[in-house]
């Protein structure tokens, strides 16, 4: 009797030092859910704020003297890059429509329609070039009439080929703008990332704080940055390649027009050969 009631004592004792044990453990469990919950709901209450507190307006006022500079001079390549795209695209527009109908015109053989145009086209100013030096020549006599026929000839074809190469230059002036855009304001922009990282670094060491709220302010600088850098670039580089295409067109076409012009006037030197 005695052995049974130890025996009895022995499980009771077991049971109730089980039991306390499971009480202790959920204790600890709850507690360490309930700290979790906390810092889940601090983190989430640090976003929250942090997104509602960075606007563009907000990382701009926020942004320090280097970091404005650079955005400055982004904006300013921005705005050159739209003014150069969009005064290149009507040059090119009013020009392949003046060589249309020019080259509709010489088609007719009708080179004194051009002499005595007010336009300033560009047939008319080759024309001018071509009687500027055939005045400026001698008149042929024989014996060296075929021979100074000859030359003049070669002297005319060089001159509206420099008057041509004038023009197509002339219209390609101001891309190389759009190059240099594309090409440097990526790295403008990567200088105000490594100017706002390097904030954010110095934000940790004063603060002795590595939180998300010590660091996303100087972060948030250095992507700004970097987004007007891209959005100084992307466009250059598409407008650039763009108008480089247009300007080879024009070549083409130019070159169509110098031709036929060449032609008319090589016919008009060699009508003197045979007076």
């Amino acid at each position: 009797m005695k052995l049974m009631i130890l025996l009895y004592s022995l499980c009771l004792g077991v049971f109730f030092a089980h039991a306390q044990d499971n009480v202790q453990n959920n204790t600890i469990q709850n507690t360490q859910d309930l700290s979790h919950t906390h810092l889940t709901q601090d983190s989430t209450k640090t976003l929250h704020s942090l997104g509602a507190t960075m606007s563009f307006r907000d990382l701009y006022e926020h942004a320090d003297h280097v970091v404005k500079t650079v955005i400055y001079i982004l904006l300013l390549f921005s705005v050159l890059t739209w003014c150069v795209f969009v005064y290149k695209i009507l040059q090119y527009y009013f020009s392949f429509k003046m060589i249309k109908n020019e080259v509709l015109e010489l088609e007719k053989n009708n080179l004194d329609y051009f002499k005595t145009a007010k336009s300033q086209s560009y047939t008319k100013r080759l024309i001018a070039a071509i009687e500027k030096e055939r005045l400026s020549t001698k008149e042929c006599v024989l014996p060296h009439k075929k021979l100074c026929i000859d030359s003049l000839k070669n002297r005319l074809r060089l001159i509206i080929e420099n008057t041509a190469h004038s023009f197509i230059a002339h219209n390609k002036r101001g891309v190389a703008l759009l190059a240099s855009i594309g090409s440097s304001a990526p790295f403008i922009g990567l200088f105000g990332t490594v100017w706002g990282i390097m904030n954010s670094f110095i934000g940790i060491a004063s603060s002795n704080n590595a939180s998300l709220s010590a660091v996303a302010p100087g972060i948030s600088e250095a992507l700004f940055a970097t987004a007007f850098g891209l959005v100084a670039a992307i466009p250059a580089v598409l407008f650039y390649n763009y108008l480089i295409r247009l300007g080879i067109n024009f070549g083409l076409q130019m070159d169509q027009l110098v031709t036929r012009i060449y032609i008319l006037s090589d016919r008009e030197i060699s009508q003197m050969e045979h007076t």
